[in-house]
């Protein structure tokens, strides 16, 4: 039985063994097989990290592209400010120019209303002017005494009816006038110191004297006419035929000498 017992202790011993051998197999095979899944879970994980890595990278592309994009979009957007802001100083440029034109449009509106109320009112006062002219002329050419205008250079430019009537009268005397209008004052009336010497001394008007031509006796007087202005345009001279007034007198005057001369005669 004590051998019995040795023969059997190694046997035991070896099963012993072959049980641990078999459980530690067992325990490495359990875990390579848990190292097997740990390495494939760390497979997965690499996996997904490669994946995100790769779907970072694609979004850190598109984050780019579109970081470029805004980049772009931003350079446009300086231009059109840009743009704008050239469009708006153009604008004010415009408007400023536009109110310049405006204020000068006014400011020339504002002259031609001056210039036009000027040009009514001086339109006013000429038409006053002709009107009075009109009827300063109607009473000169209506006038029983005669006119008659020299202008500077003593030559008569107008001569009213009643002059044109005396001048018809001289002219049955013998002396030739004419119509009068044109011809040198000279033939009408010559001054001893000579008419244009005469007549250019503005102190020698007006002038008063009585003439005779051919059969007439003549009361001319002489005047100055001016201008608006005080210049003086030429001489107007009136004309008054004395002959028969002259005559009368002459003839009252004798009439009253013979009276006295008899009145005299009685009284001796």
């Amino acid at each position: 039985s004590a051998e019995t017992a040795a023969g059997e202790h190694p046997r035991a011993a070896v099963a012993v063994m072959e049980s641990g051998r078999r459980q530690g197999l067992a325990e490495l095979r359990a875990r390579e097989d848990e190292i097997g899944e740990i390495a494939r879970g760390v497979d997965g994980t690499l996996e997904r990290m490669e994946a995100g890595a790769a779907s970072l990278a694609e979004q850190n592309e598109t984050v780019r592209r579109q970081a470029q994009e805004m980049e772009r979009q931003h350079a446009a957007i300086t231009r059109q400010n840009a743009e704008i802001a050239a469009q708006s100083a153009q604008l004010e440029q415009r408007n400023r120019s536009m109110l310049e034109k405006q204020a000068e449009l006014e400011k020339n509106q504002r002259a031609l209303e001056a210039s036009s109320a000027a040009m009514q009112a001086a339109t006013q006062r000429a038409e006053e002017a002709a009107a009075e002219n009109a009827r300063v002329a109607a009473l000169v050419e209506n006038s029983p005494t005669a006119l008659l205008f020299a202008d500077q250079e003593l030559v008569i430019r107008y001569a009213n009816p009643a002059a044109q009537a005396a001048a018809r009268r001289l002219a049955a005397g013998g002396v030739r006038l004419g119509n009068l209008v044109g011809r040198p004052l000279d033939d009408l009336y010559r001054h001893p110191q000579g008419n244009p010497r005469f007549f250019a001394q503005a102190a020698n008007l007006p002038f008063t004297t009585r003439e005779r031509l051919g059969q007439e006796d003549l009361d001319l007087t002489f005047s100055r006419v001016l201008d608006p202005r005080g210049q003086g345009l030429g001489v107007m001279a009136s004309i008054e035929l004395v002959t028969e007034r002259l005559a009368t007198e002459r003839l009252a005057k004798e009439a009253q000498e013979r009276e006295l001369l008899q009145a005299a005669e009685l009284q001796d």
